[in-house]
């Protein structure tokens, strides 16, 4: 099984109430994906709890059976549309994917 997770912190030029509202909407629209794409395995998105200002504030972990569907689901119109809406309102981005027994 492959685990992709990513991580995200949305723009430093957003007012708290733009921040909770981009959040939301990044949430709910990543949370429809696993009824979407079926070789979707695991899909958990979260939000942030701890405000020190060190922490990324949304994380997806995720899991596939295999790097190649982790590449048929970047491609996937339904999580394009969804990709499309994040590259919007976060300022930077990380992940990273690795294999589980």
């Amino acid at each position: 099984m492959l685990k992709h997770i990513v991580l995200w912190t949305l723009k430093k030029s957003f007012s708290h109430e733009e921040k909770e509202q981009a959040m939301t909407k990044m949430i709910q629209k990543l949370g429809a994906l696993p009824e979407l794409i079926p070789f979707i395995r695991e899909f958990d998105v979260v939000q942030n709890v701890n405000h020190d200002g060190r922490n990324m504030e949304i994380a997806l972990i995720s899991a596939f059976d295999s790097l190649e569907d982790l590449d048929r689901y970047a491609v996937h119109p339904d999580h394009k549309k969804v990709a499309e809406f994040i590259s919007t309102v976060v300022e930077t981005r990380a992940a990273i994917d690795y294999e589980t027994n």
